[in-house]
Protein backbone atom coordinates (compact mmCIF):
# COMPACT_ATOMS: atom_id res chain seq x y z
CA UNK A 1 0.00 0.00 0.00
CA UNK A 2 2.72 2.44 0.73
CA UNK A 3 4.32 1.60 -2.65
CA UNK A 4 1.15 2.18 -4.01
CA UNK A 5 0.96 5.27 -2.75
CA UNK A 6 4.31 6.75 -3.64
CA UNK A 7 3.52 5.65 -6.77
CA UNK A 8 0.15 7.69 -7.24
CA UNK A 9 1.64 10.59 -5.54
CA UNK A 10 5.08 10.86 -7.59
CA UNK A 11 3.46 9.94 -10.96
CA UNK A 12 0.04 12.09 -10.94
CA UNK A 13 0.17 14.39 -13.62
CA UNK A 14 3.12 13.36 -15.17
CA UNK A 15 2.10 13.82 -18.46
CA UNK A 16 1.82 17.51 -18.02
CA UNK A 17 5.15 17.44 -15.68
CA UNK A 18 7.39 20.56 -16.22
CA UNK A 19 9.64 20.35 -19.26
CA UNK A 20 12.44 20.93 -17.63
CA UNK A 21 15.67 19.05 -16.22
CA UNK A 22 15.06 19.64 -12.63
CA UNK A 23 11.55 18.53 -12.79
CA UNK A 24 12.26 15.47 -14.76
CA UNK A 25 15.37 14.38 -12.82
CA UNK A 26 13.13 14.63 -9.75
CA UNK A 27 10.28 12.35 -11.24
CA UNK A 28 12.88 9.90 -12.87
CA UNK A 29 14.18 9.60 -8.94
CA UNK A 30 10.78 9.19 -7.29
CA UNK A 31 9.62 6.72 -10.35
CA UNK A 32 13.01 4.69 -10.21
CA UNK A 33 11.91 4.35 -5.88
CA UNK A 34 8.17 3.59 -7.01
CA UNK A 35 9.26 0.69 -9.40
CA UNK A 36 11.75 -0.87 -6.89
CA UNK A 37 9.08 -0.80 -4.72
CA UNK A 38 6.59 -2.47 -7.05
CA UNK A 39 9.11 -5.09 -8.09
CA UNK A 40 9.43 -6.02 -4.45
CA UNK A 41 6.28 -6.28 -4.00
CA UNK A 42 5.69 -8.37 -7.26
CA UNK A 43 8.39 -11.11 -6.42
CA UNK A 44 6.44 -11.42 -3.16
CA UNK A 45 2.95 -11.55 -4.55
CA UNK A 46 4.67 -14.79 -6.92
CA UNK A 47 6.49 -16.33 -4.07
CA UNK A 48 2.44 -16.06 -1.96
CA UNK A 49 1.05 -17.32 -5.35
CA UNK A 50 3.54 -20.61 -5.38
CA UNK A 51 2.17 -21.49 -1.85
CA UNK A 52 -1.69 -21.07 -2.88
CA UNK A 53 -1.43 -23.19 -5.59
CA UNK A 54 0.76 -25.63 -3.32
CA UNK A 55 -2.14 -25.51 -0.51
CA UNK A 56 -5.73 -24.82 -2.09
CA UNK A 57 -4.87 -26.38 -6.31
CA UNK A 58 -3.82 -24.50 -9.10
CA UNK A 59 -7.42 -24.16 -10.23
CA UNK A 60 -8.83 -22.79 -6.56
CA UNK A 61 -10.65 -19.53 -6.09
CA UNK A 62 -7.56 -18.58 -3.89
CA UNK A 63 -5.15 -19.41 -6.61
CA UNK A 64 -7.66 -17.24 -9.12
CA UNK A 65 -7.75 -14.15 -6.61
CA UNK A 66 -3.78 -14.60 -6.04
CA UNK A 67 -2.91 -14.95 -9.65
CA UNK A 68 -5.04 -11.55 -10.51
CA UNK A 69 -3.02 -10.01 -8.11
CA UNK A 70 0.26 -11.05 -9.78
CA UNK A 71 -1.23 -9.81 -12.91
CA UNK A 72 -2.30 -6.66 -12.10
CA UNK A 73 1.46 -5.97 -10.49
CA UNK A 74 2.89 -7.39 -13.00
CA UNK A 75 0.71 -4.53 -15.28
CA UNK A 76 1.63 -1.86 -12.82
CA UNK A 77 5.36 -2.91 -13.23
CA UNK A 78 5.28 -2.70 -17.13
CA UNK A 79 3.58 0.78 -17.00
CA UNK A 80 6.07 2.29 -14.41
CA UNK A 81 9.08 1.19 -16.27
CA UNK A 82 7.46 2.09 -19.90
CA UNK A 83 6.54 6.03 -17.97
CA UNK A 84 10.28 5.69 -16.27
CA UNK A 85 11.69 5.25 -20.28
CA UNK A 86 9.82 8.41 -21.58
CA UNK A 87 11.21 10.36 -18.79
CA UNK A 88 14.36 9.37 -19.05
CA UNK A 89 14.24 10.52 -23.19
CA UNK A 90 12.36 13.86 -22.50
CA UNK A 91 15.42 14.13 -20.03
CA UNK A 92 18.01 13.83 -22.48
CA UNK A 93 16.11 15.78 -25.37
CA UNK A 94 15.91 18.62 -22.73
CA UNK A 95 19.43 18.68 -21.84
CA UNK A 96 20.35 18.81 -25.13
CA UNK A 97 18.25 21.79 -25.61
CA UNK A 98 19.75 23.25 -22.61
CA UNK A 99 22.57 22.77 -24.12
CA UNK A 100 22.07 24.02 -27.50
CA UNK A 101 20.26 27.06 -26.03
CA UNK A 102 21.26 28.12 -22.43
CA UNK A 103 21.90 31.88 -20.70
CA UNK A 104 22.64 34.13 -23.82
CA UNK A 105 25.03 35.56 -21.47
CA UNK A 106 27.20 33.25 -20.16
CA UNK A 107 27.06 31.28 -23.38
CA UNK A 108 28.16 34.21 -24.72
CA UNK A 109 31.08 34.73 -22.00
CA UNK A 110 32.11 31.09 -22.83
CA UNK A 111 32.38 31.75 -25.91
CA UNK A 112 34.55 34.62 -25.92
CA UNK A 113 36.79 32.93 -23.45
CA UNK A 114 37.22 30.07 -26.11
CA UNK A 115 37.81 32.32 -28.77
CA UNK A 116 40.37 34.37 -27.37
CA UNK A 117 42.45 30.89 -26.32
CA UNK A 118 41.88 29.87 -29.97
CA UNK A 119 42.89 33.18 -31.39
CA UNK A 120 46.61 33.37 -29.32
CA UNK A 121 46.82 29.57 -29.82
CA UNK A 122 46.70 30.54 -34.26
CA UNK A 123 48.61 33.50 -33.49
CA UNK A 124 51.32 31.60 -32.31
CA UNK A 125 51.02 28.58 -35.27
CA UNK A 126 50.95 31.81 -37.91
CA UNK A 127 54.22 33.16 -36.53
CA UNK A 128 56.17 29.76 -36.70
CA UNK A 129 55.04 29.49 -40.35
CA UNK A 130 55.82 32.50 -41.41
CA UNK A 131 59.33 31.97 -40.02
CA UNK A 132 59.85 28.82 -42.19
CA UNK A 133 57.85 29.95 -45.15
CA UNK A 134 57.33 33.20 -45.42
CA UNK A 135 54.45 35.53 -45.16
CA UNK A 136 53.38 34.97 -48.72
CA UNK A 137 52.72 31.08 -48.21
CA UNK A 138 49.50 29.61 -48.68
CA UNK A 139 49.17 28.02 -45.01
CA UNK A 140 50.63 31.82 -43.95
CA UNK A 141 47.61 33.55 -45.79
CA UNK A 142 45.16 31.31 -44.76
CA UNK A 143 46.38 31.63 -40.87
CA UNK A 144 45.90 35.37 -41.53
CA UNK A 145 42.45 34.69 -42.92
CA UNK A 146 41.61 32.63 -39.93
CA UNK A 147 42.63 34.84 -37.50
CA UNK A 148 41.26 38.19 -38.78
CA UNK A 149 37.60 36.58 -39.37
CA UNK A 150 37.91 35.17 -35.86
CA UNK A 151 39.16 38.32 -34.05
CA UNK A 152 36.38 39.92 -35.51
CA UNK A 153 33.94 37.81 -34.77
CA UNK A 154 35.47 38.14 -30.93
CA UNK A 155 35.36 42.03 -31.64
CA UNK A 156 31.32 41.75 -32.54
CA UNK A 157 30.93 39.26 -28.61
CA UNK A 158 32.85 41.63 -26.75
CA UNK A 159 30.72 44.78 -28.47
CA UNK A 160 27.24 43.00 -27.56
CA UNK A 161 28.57 42.33 -23.73
CA UNK A 162 30.43 45.36 -23.50
CA UNK A 163 26.66 47.28 -24.80
CA UNK A 164 25.40 45.42 -21.46
CA UNK A 165 27.85 47.07 -19.29
CA UNK A 166 27.53 50.19 -20.74
CA UNK A 167 24.13 50.76 -20.51
CA UNK A 168 24.89 50.46 -16.75
CA UNK A 169 27.48 52.82 -16.57
CA UNK A 170 25.31 55.48 -18.67
CA UNK A 171 22.44 55.01 -15.70
CA UNK A 172 20.31 52.85 -17.72
CA UNK A 173 18.65 49.21 -16.56
CA UNK A 174 19.36 46.57 -18.21
CA UNK A 175 17.15 43.46 -17.54
CA UNK A 176 18.54 39.38 -17.32
CA UNK A 177 16.97 36.42 -16.29
CA UNK A 178 19.38 34.43 -14.39
CA UNK A 179 17.87 31.05 -14.53
CA UNK A 180 19.12 30.81 -18.23
CA UNK A 181 15.86 28.32 -18.37
CA UNK A 182 12.29 27.57 -17.95
CA UNK A 183 10.38 25.81 -16.65
CA UNK A 184 5.73 25.68 -16.49
CA UNK A 185 5.92 25.08 -12.83
CA UNK A 186 5.94 27.15 -9.52
CA UNK A 187 9.94 26.88 -8.80
CA UNK A 188 12.85 28.43 -8.69
CA UNK A 189 15.56 27.37 -10.90
CA UNK A 190 19.62 27.45 -10.04
CA UNK A 191 20.87 30.83 -11.17
CA UNK A 192 23.87 31.21 -13.37
CA UNK A 193 26.58 34.45 -12.48
CA UNK A 194 26.09 35.90 -16.10
CA UNK A 195 24.22 39.27 -14.99
CA UNK A 196 26.98 39.82 -12.17
CA UNK A 197 29.34 39.70 -14.60
CA UNK A 198 28.04 42.05 -16.45
CA UNK A 199 27.55 44.22 -13.50
CA UNK A 200 30.97 43.83 -12.09
CA UNK A 201 32.22 44.82 -15.22
CA UNK A 202 30.32 47.87 -15.55
CA UNK A 203 31.79 48.85 -11.78
CA UNK A 204 35.61 48.06 -13.03
CA UNK A 205 35.35 49.84 -15.84
CA UNK A 206 34.05 52.78 -13.40
CA UNK A 207 37.36 52.16 -11.22
CA UNK A 208 34.73 51.15 -8.81
CA UNK A 209 33.53 54.23 -7.58
CA UNK A 210 30.30 54.71 -8.75
CA UNK A 211 27.18 51.44 -7.35
CA UNK A 212 25.88 48.82 -9.46
CA UNK A 213 21.88 47.94 -8.07
CA UNK A 214 20.36 44.69 -8.64
CA UNK A 215 17.07 44.83 -8.37
CA UNK A 216 15.15 41.30 -7.99
CA UNK A 217 11.88 40.88 -9.33
CA UNK A 218 9.54 38.36 -10.31
CA UNK A 219 6.45 38.12 -12.18
CA UNK A 220 3.51 35.96 -10.89
CA UNK A 221 0.68 34.56 -13.20
CA UNK A 222 -3.03 33.51 -11.63
CA UNK A 223 -2.61 31.09 -14.85
CA UNK A 224 0.19 30.35 -17.27
CA UNK A 225 -1.78 29.84 -20.33
CA UNK A 226 -5.27 30.55 -20.17
CA UNK A 227 -6.38 34.00 -21.72
CA UNK A 228 -7.46 36.51 -19.92
CA UNK A 229 -5.87 36.02 -16.82
CA UNK A 230 -3.73 38.15 -14.29
CA UNK A 231 -0.68 38.72 -13.64
CA UNK A 232 1.30 39.89 -11.23
CA UNK A 233 5.28 41.55 -11.16
CA UNK A 234 6.82 42.19 -8.35
CA UNK A 235 9.75 43.88 -7.34
CA UNK A 236 12.73 43.29 -3.90
CA UNK A 237 15.04 45.67 -2.25
CA UNK A 238 17.58 46.70 -3.99
CA UNK A 239 20.87 45.12 -3.53
CA UNK A 240 24.18 47.63 -3.83
CA UNK A 241 27.15 45.81 -4.75
CA UNK A 242 29.53 48.35 -3.84
CA UNK A 243 29.92 46.98 -0.53
CA UNK A 244 31.55 43.75 -2.30
CA UNK A 245 34.10 45.47 -4.46
CA UNK A 246 36.80 45.42 -2.61
CA UNK A 247 36.25 41.33 -2.29
CA UNK A 248 35.51 40.87 -5.65
CA UNK A 249 38.38 42.54 -6.54
CA UNK A 250 40.07 39.75 -4.24
CA UNK A 251 37.96 36.50 -5.01
CA UNK A 252 36.00 37.26 -7.88
CA UNK A 253 33.67 33.94 -8.16
CA UNK A 254 33.42 33.44 -4.44
CA UNK A 255 32.24 36.81 -3.78
CA UNK A 256 29.80 36.57 -7.04
CA UNK A 257 28.36 33.61 -5.64
CA UNK A 258 27.57 34.84 -2.19
CA UNK A 259 25.71 37.67 -4.15
CA UNK A 260 23.69 35.05 -6.23
CA UNK A 261 22.41 33.32 -3.24
CA UNK A 262 20.80 36.77 -1.80
CA UNK A 263 19.32 37.75 -5.36
CA UNK A 264 17.50 33.94 -5.35
CA UNK A 265 16.43 34.32 -1.64
CA UNK A 266 15.47 37.59 -2.49
CA UNK A 267 13.21 36.54 -5.32
CA UNK A 268 12.35 33.32 -3.97
CA UNK A 269 10.68 35.21 -0.48
CA UNK A 270 8.37 36.99 -3.27
CA UNK A 271 7.30 34.50 -5.52
CA UNK A 272 5.21 30.70 -5.12
CA UNK A 273 7.85 28.32 -4.52
CA UNK A 274 6.61 24.50 -4.56
CA UNK A 275 9.89 22.91 -3.53
CA UNK A 276 8.79 19.26 -2.83
CA UNK A 277 8.73 18.20 -6.62
CA UNK A 278 7.90 14.96 -5.51
CA UNK A 279 4.15 15.68 -4.81
CA UNK A 280 4.16 19.26 -6.92
CA UNK A 281 1.05 18.10 -8.75
CA UNK A 282 -1.20 17.55 -5.81
CA UNK A 283 0.26 20.51 -3.70
CA UNK A 284 -0.52 23.25 -6.91
CA UNK A 285 -4.36 20.96 -7.22
CA UNK A 286 -4.93 21.41 -3.43
CA UNK A 287 -4.08 25.24 -3.61
CA UNK A 288 -5.24 25.94 -7.07
CA UNK A 289 -8.95 24.52 -6.18
CA UNK A 290 -11.33 24.40 -3.73
CA UNK A 291 -8.68 24.10 -0.37
CA UNK A 292 -6.93 26.63 -1.73
CA UNK A 293 -9.87 29.13 -1.97
CA UNK A 294 -11.34 27.52 1.44
CA UNK A 295 -8.00 28.29 3.33
CA UNK A 296 -7.91 32.04 1.86
CA UNK A 297 -11.15 32.74 2.94
CA UNK A 298 -10.69 31.12 6.92
CA UNK A 299 -7.14 33.47 7.35
CA UNK A 300 -8.64 36.68 5.54
CA UNK A 301 -7.60 36.72 2.14
CA UNK A 302 -8.92 37.85 -0.60
CA UNK A 303 -9.20 34.86 -3.16
CA UNK A 304 -9.91 36.69 -6.20
CA UNK A 305 -7.57 39.68 -5.71
CA UNK A 306 -4.21 37.86 -7.09
CA UNK A 307 -1.65 40.15 -4.49
CA UNK A 308 -3.50 38.65 -1.34
CA UNK A 309 -4.35 35.14 -2.70
CA UNK A 310 -0.40 34.99 -4.06
CA UNK A 311 0.17 35.28 0.06
CA UNK A 312 -2.33 33.00 1.41
CA UNK A 313 -1.10 30.42 -1.73
CA UNK A 314 2.65 31.00 -0.15
CA UNK A 315 1.26 30.80 3.23
CA UNK A 316 -0.33 27.12 2.49
CA UNK A 317 2.14 25.85 -0.06
CA UNK A 318 5.03 26.25 2.94
CA UNK A 319 2.06 24.66 5.95
CA UNK A 320 1.32 21.62 3.44
CA UNK A 321 5.41 20.71 2.98
CA UNK A 322 6.06 21.65 6.49
CA UNK A 323 3.26 19.19 6.99
CA UNK A 324 4.85 16.33 5.15
CA UNK A 325 7.85 16.61 6.84
CA UNK A 326 6.07 16.09 10.54
CA UNK A 327 3.20 13.91 9.43
CA UNK A 328 4.90 11.81 6.33
CA UNK A 329 2.67 9.06 6.32
CA UNK A 330 -0.83 11.00 6.98
CA UNK A 331 0.59 13.23 4.48
CA UNK A 332 1.28 10.29 1.97
CA UNK A 333 -2.64 9.38 2.17
CA UNK A 334 -3.55 12.59 1.71
CA UNK A 335 -1.70 13.08 -1.80
CA UNK A 336 -2.67 9.45 -2.95
CA UNK A 337 -6.08 10.31 -2.29
CA UNK A 338 -5.55 14.38 -3.79
CA UNK A 339 -4.47 12.40 -6.82
CA UNK A 340 -7.35 9.30 -6.83
CA UNK A 341 -9.88 12.37 -6.68
CA UNK A 342 -8.19 14.47 -9.45
CA UNK A 343 -8.20 10.94 -11.86
CA UNK A 344 -11.68 10.51 -11.08
CA UNK A 345 -12.57 13.93 -11.88
CA UNK A 346 -10.85 13.86 -15.44
CA UNK A 347 -12.58 10.66 -15.95
CA UNK A 348 -15.83 12.02 -15.32
CA UNK A 349 -14.85 15.73 -17.26
CA UNK A 350 -15.95 18.01 -14.36
CA UNK A 351 -14.36 20.02 -12.04
CA UNK A 352 -13.86 20.88 -8.72
CA UNK A 353 -16.00 23.62 -8.10
CA UNK A 354 -18.89 21.80 -8.52
CA UNK A 355 -18.65 20.30 -5.54
CA UNK A 356 -18.38 23.82 -3.76
CA UNK A 357 -22.46 23.90 -3.72
CA UNK A 358 -24.86 21.39 -4.44
CA UNK A 359 -25.87 21.29 -8.07
CA UNK A 360 -28.98 19.57 -9.19
CA UNK A 361 -30.49 19.56 -12.58
CA UNK A 362 -31.87 22.97 -12.54
CA UNK A 363 -28.35 24.24 -12.47
CA UNK A 364 -27.53 22.69 -16.05
CA UNK A 365 -30.98 23.32 -17.45
CA UNK A 366 -30.85 27.02 -16.67
CA UNK A 367 -27.05 27.40 -18.54
CA UNK A 368 -28.86 25.23 -21.23
CA UNK A 369 -31.28 28.00 -21.62
CA UNK A 370 -29.00 30.91 -21.48
CA UNK A 371 -27.06 29.17 -24.13
CA UNK A 372 -29.74 28.92 -26.59
CA UNK A 373 -31.04 32.32 -25.92
CA UNK A 374 -27.20 33.65 -26.51
CA UNK A 375 -26.36 31.25 -29.30
CA UNK A 376 -27.39 33.75 -32.27
CA UNK A 377 -24.71 36.25 -30.84
CA UNK A 378 -22.43 33.68 -30.67
CA UNK A 379 -22.78 32.57 -34.11
CA UNK A 380 -22.62 36.46 -35.33
CA UNK A 381 -19.69 36.63 -33.24
CA UNK A 382 -17.61 33.61 -33.99
CA UNK A 383 -17.78 33.98 -37.76
CA UNK A 384 -15.38 37.17 -37.93
CA UNK A 385 -13.17 35.86 -34.60
CA UNK A 386 -12.69 32.35 -35.31
CA UNK A 387 -9.68 32.00 -36.68
CA UNK A 388 -8.65 34.04 -33.94
CA UNK A 389 -8.99 30.53 -32.32
CA UNK A 390 -7.91 28.16 -35.19
CA UNK A 391 -4.78 29.61 -37.13
CA UNK A 392 -2.54 29.30 -33.76
CA UNK A 393 -3.45 26.08 -33.02
CA UNK A 394 -2.84 24.90 -36.35
CA UNK A 395 0.64 26.55 -36.33
CA UNK A 396 1.20 25.44 -32.51
CA UNK A 397 0.56 21.67 -33.33
CA UNK A 398 2.79 21.37 -35.54
CA UNK A 399 5.62 23.55 -34.36
CA UNK A 400 5.48 24.19 -30.67
CA UNK A 401 6.78 21.09 -28.49
CA UNK A 402 7.66 22.94 -25.14
CA UNK A 403 4.31 24.75 -23.78
CA UNK A 404 6.07 27.20 -22.40
CA UNK A 405 6.69 29.03 -25.85
CA UNK A 406 2.91 28.39 -26.66
CA UNK A 407 1.74 32.29 -25.62
CA UNK A 408 4.98 33.64 -26.95
CA UNK A 409 4.28 31.58 -30.65
CA UNK A 410 0.57 32.99 -30.03
CA UNK A 411 1.35 36.38 -29.87
CA UNK A 412 3.19 36.02 -32.96
CA UNK A 413 1.02 34.30 -35.06
CA UNK A 414 -1.92 36.52 -33.83
CA UNK A 415 0.22 39.80 -34.91
CA UNK A 416 1.22 38.60 -38.60
CA UNK A 417 -1.75 35.98 -39.28
CA UNK A 418 -4.88 35.88 -37.79
CA UNK A 419 -5.32 39.47 -36.74
CA UNK A 420 -4.58 40.71 -40.33
CA UNK A 421 -7.06 38.03 -41.76
CA UNK A 422 -9.85 38.69 -39.08
CA UNK A 423 -9.41 42.46 -38.78
CA UNK A 424 -7.44 44.58 -41.30
CA UNK A 425 -8.72 42.68 -43.99
CA UNK A 426 -12.50 43.16 -43.58
CA UNK A 427 -11.74 46.73 -42.07
CA UNK A 428 -10.20 47.35 -45.64
CA UNK A 429 -12.95 45.88 -47.48
CA UNK A 430 -15.42 47.66 -45.70
CA UNK A 431 -13.87 51.17 -45.84
CA UNK A 432 -13.62 50.59 -49.83
CA UNK A 433 -16.84 48.86 -50.49
CA UNK A 434 -19.26 50.12 -47.39
CA UNK A 435 -17.75 53.24 -46.49
CA UNK A 436 -15.99 54.70 -43.50
CA UNK A 437 -18.69 54.41 -40.79
CA UNK A 438 -19.21 50.48 -41.58
CA UNK A 439 -14.93 50.03 -41.05
CA UNK A 440 -15.63 52.12 -37.58
CA UNK A 441 -18.43 49.88 -36.72
CA UNK A 442 -16.80 46.72 -37.08
CA UNK A 443 -13.12 48.26 -36.08
CA UNK A 444 -15.27 48.90 -32.44
CA UNK A 445 -17.36 45.92 -32.42
CA UNK A 446 -14.30 43.23 -33.62
CA UNK A 447 -13.36 42.76 -29.39
CA UNK A 448 -16.38 42.64 -28.15
CA UNK A 449 -17.04 40.08 -30.74
CA UNK A 450 -14.16 37.82 -29.48
CA UNK A 451 -15.02 38.66 -25.61
CA UNK A 452 -18.53 37.56 -26.29
CA UNK A 453 -17.27 34.05 -28.58
CA UNK A 454 -14.73 33.58 -25.63
CA UNK A 455 -17.57 33.34 -23.03
CA UNK A 456 -19.98 31.71 -24.64
CA UNK A 457 -17.19 28.98 -25.24
CA UNK A 458 -16.27 28.88 -21.42
CA UNK A 459 -19.66 28.77 -20.81
CA UNK A 460 -20.65 25.99 -22.92
CA UNK A 461 -17.59 24.01 -21.18
CA UNK A 462 -19.30 24.80 -17.21
CA UNK A 463 -22.52 23.64 -19.06
CA UNK A 464 -21.08 20.56 -20.09
CA UNK A 465 -19.39 19.51 -16.73
CA UNK A 466 -22.73 20.37 -14.89
CA UNK A 467 -24.31 17.90 -17.08
CA UNK A 468 -21.89 15.47 -16.60
CA UNK A 469 -21.93 16.06 -12.85
CA UNK A 470 -25.82 15.25 -12.78
CA UNK A 471 -25.71 12.38 -14.65
CA UNK A 472 -28.02 9.67 -13.68
CA UNK A 473 -25.02 7.14 -14.34
CA UNK A 474 -21.81 9.21 -13.13
CA UNK A 475 -23.89 9.36 -9.72
CA UNK A 476 -22.43 6.75 -7.76
CA UNK A 477 -18.73 7.91 -8.88
CA UNK A 478 -20.04 11.84 -7.98
CA UNK A 479 -20.85 10.48 -4.29
CA UNK A 480 -16.96 8.45 -4.08
CA UNK A 481 -15.93 11.77 -5.37
CA UNK A 482 -17.55 14.23 -3.17
CA UNK A 483 -17.06 11.76 -0.09
CA UNK A 484 -12.81 11.69 -0.87
CA UNK A 485 -13.17 15.41 -1.07
CA UNK A 486 -14.50 16.02 2.06
CA UNK A 487 -12.35 13.41 4.00
CA UNK A 488 -9.00 15.18 2.23
CA UNK A 489 -10.48 18.85 3.13
CA UNK A 490 -10.55 17.47 6.86
CA UNK A 491 -7.55 15.96 7.65
CA UNK A 492 -5.78 18.53 6.26
CA UNK A 493 -7.24 21.02 8.93
CA UNK A 494 -6.64 18.98 11.86
CA UNK A 495 -2.94 18.78 10.31
CA UNK A 496 -2.54 22.67 9.46
CA UNK A 497 -4.66 23.89 12.34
Amino acid sequence: KVANAEFKAASAGMSNWAKSADGLSAKIAATQKTLSAQKTILKEYEKQLELVEKEYGKNSKEADEMRIKVLNQEAAVKKTETALKGYETELKNIEKETKASGSAYEELGKKIEGNEKKLEELKKEYASVVLEQGKSSKAAKELAKEIGDLSGELDKDKKSFEDAGKALMDGETVMLYPEAGHQDKRWLGVFKLGYLRIAFAAAEKMEFKQDVMILPSCNHYSNYFHARTDMLIKFGKPISLMPYYERYQQAPRETMMEINKLVRNAIQEMMLHIDDLEHYEQIDFLRENGYGKKYAVEHGYKYNYLPSRLISDQKLVDALQKATKEHPERMEKVYEDTSRYMEGLKELNIRDWLFAKKHGILAPVMRGLGLLLLLPLFIASIIPTGLLYLIPKIFLKKMIKDQMFVSTFNVAVSVFVSVPLCLILPLVLLWIYAGFWWALGYFIAFPLMFILSWNYMRMFMKFVGACNFVKRKNRPAVKELRKLRYNTFKELDSMLA
